[in-house]
C-alpha cells in the first residue's frame, strides 16, 4: 500500500467518524424533525 492510497484511506475514515457523529448529534438533538428528513 502506497502513502498516497492510505492517506486517501484515513481521509475516507475521519470523514465517515466525523458524518457518523453529526449524525447521532444531530438524532439526540430533535428525532422528530429528523424523521421527516431520513425517510
Amino acid at each position: 500500500m502506497d502513502w498516497r492510497s492510505q492517506l486517501v484511506y484515513i481521509a475516507r475514515v475521519l470523514l465517515l467518524h466525523q458524518g457518523l457523529s453529526h449524525f447521532a448529534a444531530m438524532e439526540l438533538r430533535g428525532h422528530k424533525k429528523k424523521k421527516k428528513l431520513w425517510n
